[in-house]
């Protein structure tokens, strides 16, 4: 992992020296210290997953076929704010056990962070969103997955 982010991170620094979008006053100071970081072994941290591969899948899944944000959940918009519902998945989740999931809160932002934050939805060149049909439809996806794999004479899925 070491080499393959190593690399691909000075690829994006040269990359933008060469089309001028880094600004830099020294070119040889500049070159000296891409040649001293490229040389020197890179510690890469990726802390595992408090949750597990689960509440990764679970995460992901809430935002591999979905836009960041639909029109129907922008509450207002003013000169200074926007302010659109979310669901807490979280809370959601705590206070399942009482009958109260669909939690559905408000949240208000800046104009500036609020596209920050939508930004970081869209898809980088080459990938597409992720559409399920078939027996894949999130209604009862649980039991026609579990019918197939009884017909394929396959384990019974994991519980979702």
């Amino acid at each position: 992992m070491e080499k393959m982010y190593k690399g691909y991170f000075l690829s994006q620094l040269r990359k933008y020296i060469t089309t001028s979008e880094l600004k830099y006053e020294d070119k040889a100071a500049l070159q000296n210290i891409l040649s001293t970081v490229g040389k020197k072994k890179w510690n890469v941290y990726a802390k595992a997953p408090f949750g597990g591969p689960a509440q990764i899948v679970e995460y992901l899944g809430r935002y591999t076929h979905k836009v960041a944000i639909t029109a129907h959940r922008i509450i207002s918009i003013d000169g200074n704010n926007i302010s659109f519902r979310y669901k807490d998945y979280q809370d959601a989740r705590l206070n399942y056990k009482v009958g109260q999931d669909n939690k559905q809160k408000v949240m208000t932002l800046g104009h500036a962070e609020f596209l920050r934050r939508f930004e970081q939805h869209i898809l980088p060149k080459g990938f597409v969103k992720i559409r399920h049909a078939g027996y894949l439809h999130s209604k009862d996806k649980m039991k026609r997955i579990a019918e197939v794999c009884k017909q394929l004479q396959l384990p019974k899925p994991m519980p979702g």
